[in-house]
Order: C-alpha cells, then sequence, then structure tokens
C-alpha cells in the first residue's frame, strides 16, 4: 500500500489555497501572510 497526504491552507487574506501532495507548499511564499487553518487528508491506495 502507499501513503499519500494531501495538505491545503487557508490563508489571512486570500482564502483557502490548492490542494497540494507530499510535502509540497501549501499556502503562499514571499508575501508575510499567515496561515489561518489547513485541511489534511490522508489517502492509502493499494
Amino acid at each position: 500500500m502507499d501513503n499519500s497526504l494531501k495538505t491545503s491552507a487557508g490563508v489571512m487574506k486570500n482564502g483557502w489555497s490548492f490542494w497540494v501532495c507530499d510535502g509540497a507548499v501549501a499556502g503562499t511564499t514571499s508575501q508575510a501572510r499567515r496561515i489561518e487553518t489547513i485541511q489534511v487528508q490522508n489517502r492509502l491506495t493499494q
């Protein structure tokens, strides 16, 4: 079985970011905006 982790971040004044997988950046970079909420999905595939 493979395990995949997906995350999305709720960013101040931007709203929700796109879903990203396995360690990619969720949210923004170089904009000095805080993450207010996060969503995490764990997927098991066979």
